[in-house]
């Protein structure tokens, strides 16, 4: 389920970096991945 959900967020991010801007895209991911870490960690 939480590999499902970090698929979609990085889905997102993708979409969000095609659309706008690069650094808004970057930033996107990267707080991504810090989400992605820290749910990794409780789990």
């Amino acid at each position: 389920m939480v590999v499902i959900s970090y698929l979609v967020a990085l889905n997102n991010a993708y979409m969000l970096w095609q659309k706008s801007s690069f650094k808004l895209g970057l930033l996107w991911f990267f707080f991504d991945g810090i989400a992605f870490n820290l749910i990794t960690r409780i789990l």
